[in-house]
């Protein structure tokens, strides 16, 4: 069984790559494969960036977010970081009534930035760890490595304060360690 973002991944990729009705539709294993393979990979790139990752999937790698079905129907397709699919999408309706349906990625990213500061500055501790238990099911452990909570906070613009890093992270280490380096970042201090 495929966890629910992957799912939803695949199926971008099977609209894609076979638009219409994909009723019936048979393919080689090599090419289910392949399209598993790439469904897993957009799972890990979302998980552990997923400020980078959206900007790319809703802006089809350009530099401009244009607000149309298309777009919209793969925003429809994030499931986890629960916070993400709400607020842009308030976020687009609200530029749609100012008349703007075009957007530069620079300014999107932007926004996604802001949302993750906000996130992390009023979720409890335990909101904010849940929001990465996602993470941690993907990879089927209790406790992550440095490297990609190392990642994923880069992908947040925010550094682990030197006195929270460790070798291994659970989703309550990695909620305080968010909270800290907000609160550094917001001091315009380093920790």
């Amino acid at each position: 069984m495929l966890p629910d973002n992957t799912k939803a991944f695949l199926h971008v990729l099977l609209e894609k790559e076979f638009p219409g009705d994909r009723t019936g539709l048979e393919l080689p294993p090599e090419r289910i494969h392949a399209l598993l393979s790439e469904a897993f990979t957009g799972t890990q790139l979302y998980l552990e960036s997923p400020q980078t990752f959206l900007a790319n999937f809703l802006t089809f790698n350009t530099d401009t977010l244009t607000v149309n079905s298309e777009m919209l129907s793969r925003l429809s397709y994030i499931v986890d970081h629960p916070y993400f699919p709400e607020m842009i999408d308030e976020w687009l309706a609200t530029q749609v009534q100012q008349g703007r349906k075009q957007l530069l990625k620079s300014e999107f990213e932007e926004f996604l930035s802001h949302v993750d500061r906000l996130v992390i500055n009023y979720s409890s501790l335990v909101q904010l760890s849940d929001y990465f238990v996602p993470l941690f099911e993907f990879y089927g452990e209790l406790e992550l490595p440095r490297d990609i909570i190392h990642g994923l906070l880069t992908d947040k613009k925010l550094v682990i304060p030197h006195k929270l890093d460790r070798a291994e992270f659970t989703t309550e280490d990695l909620a305080f360690a968010l909270k800290e380096g907000g609160r550094c970042l917001a001091a315009h201090r380093s920790c």
